[in-house]
């Protein structure tokens, strides 16, 4: 998946709460679960805190049944 840089315009205090809204767009002819992680970075590139994750189900996904014997 894709999605653009989100730059915060004012520094966030240590232990402060925000909430962010990132749009992500999936390559075209993609279909099935599709896993996109990423991680916060600071100024200078350098990677911090935990590695957030979404998964994201794409498309229509074909189900097999299960039946009983009687």
């Amino acid at each position: 998946m894709r999605g653009k840089p989100l730059e915060f315009t004012e520094p966030i205090p240590v232990g402060a709460k925000r909430e962010i809204s990132i749009e992500l767009v999936v390559p075209s002819g993609i279909n099935g679960l599709i896993q996109s992680s990423w991680r916060m970075t600071d100024e200078n590139g350098n990677f911090f805190g935990d590695t957030l994750s979404s998964i994201l189900l794409v498309g229509t996904v074909s189900t097999s049944t299960v039946t009983k014997a009687p």
